[in-house]
């Protein structure tokens, strides 16, 4: 949902800069940096999750556990699910400088 400074996830091997609206996989590791936070809303239990650095996490189906194994409590907030817009046209584009 939103990642404010330095979030690296780790899916499949390899080490990604997280961004918001990055789609997290199951077992996905992630090392949130000192001075930084992600938001994630975790589809499953339609809840929002705020991890703040420096911490490790593991995403799972059914939750998100500290490195420690310890669950990652849940805010009483709630998230959506993405709903697919049955509309065409746009532009999406992430990290490019528009030209002007």
């Amino acid at each position: 949902e939103a990642v404010n400074g330095r979030v690296v996830a780790f899916s499949r091997g390899k080490p990604v800069l997280l961004e918001a609206l990055d789609t997290l996989n199951e077992r996905t590791r992630l090392d949130v940096q000192i001075n930084s936070e992600v938001r994630i809303c975790h589809l499953r239990t339609h809840r929002l999750l705020i991890l703040r650095g420096p911490s490790r996490a593991l995403i799972s189906a059914d939750g998100v556990a500290a490195e420690s194994g310890q669950a990652i409590e849940a805010s009483t907030l709630t998230c959506a699910e993405p709903v697919v817009s049955k509309h065409q046209g746009g532009l999406v584009s992430r990290g490019v400088a528009s030209r002007q």
